[in-house]
Parts: structure tokens; sequence; C-alpha cells
């Protein structure tokens, strides 16, 4: 077993170390039968406000896509984000 809540807040946070302010969490479809999902974007929110309650601009976005042409439509007709986190290991945008 493994602590998602801890995995979602390392990935968001290290991305903001590195200087990324949109970054979007990309889950699969129907999420909410997926525990593991809902617990890694809390993690992964709760980077986001540590870093927004240290006046550091930033901003998390989160869509569903399984596939990379879905990953990629979703994020289009936006500014388009700095960094991608995936919810879990599937292929992503390619």
């Amino acid at each position: 077993d493994c602590d998602n809540v801890q995995g979602g807040y390392l990935a968001v946070n290290h991305l903001l170390l590195l200087g990324h302010q949109h970054i979007v969490f990309v889950t699969p479809f129907d999420r909410p039968q997926y525990h593991w999902v809902a617990e890694r974007l809390q993690g992964a929110e709760q980077a986001i406000r540590e870093a927004q309650a240290e006046g550091q601009e930033c901003r998390l976005e989160c869509i569903d896509g399984w596939q990379p042409d879905e990953i990629l439509a979703a994020i289009q007709p936006k500014p388009r984000p700095t960094a991608l986190v995936l919810a879990g290991d599937y292929p992503g945008p390619q």
C-alpha cells in the first residue's frame, strides 16, 4: 500500500519548486470510483494551497482524460499548462 495523499503532494510540490505555475492534474474518466485518484488530488491541492499561502502565484487544474488525444484536446483551447501530473500509470500525452 502507498500514501497517495503524500504522493500527490510530492509530485506537485516538486513541480512548484521547479518554477511551474499552471499545473494540470490528469485523472482517468469515472474518477469517483478510484479512491487513490481522490487521495492523490487531495495531496496535489494541499501543495498548491501551501505555495499560495507563501505568496507563490500558481494554480492547479483538473481534467479527465485517458488517451493522449483526449488530454491534448482538453488543454488546447486554454492557455497551455507548464506541467502535467498524471494520476496513474496510463499513456498520457505523447
